[in-house]
């Protein structure tokens, strides 16, 4: 984050090409000042730009690369295209698939590496013991688990997709809300 004050030329120049280095554009670089609305509230951190890359774990199956994708996609529908995910091996972060019998979560978000409010690293663990008999419901708990990559916290408005219980038998949404949307819309000031 860049904070209006008086640089000395060298620090300014540095202040420049950091900005350049780390892929960002100068839109991206930003502190998101409304951080709540209806039905959504801002995670704290986000992914730098509307366009995010990530890399399977050699764990994945072909069945939760196509949950994935089709998360992913349904967030580019939502939003006319404005925010988009591509593979990529050589991107920090990663999408892994593992069979926790013992664990709570469906899926889970980590930030794992932070600068600001923006997520450097990040990845994306989807429990495919609890998820086993999900069908296409997986699509929707990857959409929820992309939300996280854009901002977004976890909701108690059961009609949103940042639904905190969504992948316990409660919640409605399909895809993102439009409570969703505008949190995003906010963040990105889209």
């Amino acid at each position: 984050m860049l904070k209006k004050k008086s640089f000395g030329t060298f620090s300014a120049l540095t202040a420049v090409c950091l900005l350049l280095l780390s892929n960002a554009s100068p839109s991206s670089a930003h502190t998101v000042s409304t951080t709540s609305g209806s039905c959504w509230s801002y995670l704290g951190t986000h992914n730098p730009s509307t366009s995010a890359t990530f890399k399977y774990h050699e764990s994945v199956t072909s069945t939760y690369k196509t949950a994935n994708a089709n998360g992913i996609a349904k967030w580019k529908s939502a939003t006319s295209s404005k925010l988009t995910a591509t593979e990529n091996s050589s991107s920090p972060n990663t999408i892994l698939e593992y069979w926790g019998t013992l664990s709570p979560y469906y899926a889970y978000h980590t930030v794992t590496g932070e600068s600001g409010e923006h997520q450097t690293s990040w990845q994306i663990d989807y429990n495919a013991y609890k998820m086993q008999n999900f069908g296409s419901f997986r699509d929707v708990i990857a959409a929820h688990e992309w939300g996280h990559v854009w901002g977004l916290d976890e909701s108690w408005c059961a009609q949103v997709l940042m639904y905190a219980e969504i992948g316990d038998g409660g919640g409605t949404a399909q895809g993102p809300h439009s409570a969703d949307v505008t949190g995003v819309k906010t963040i990105y000031g889209f």
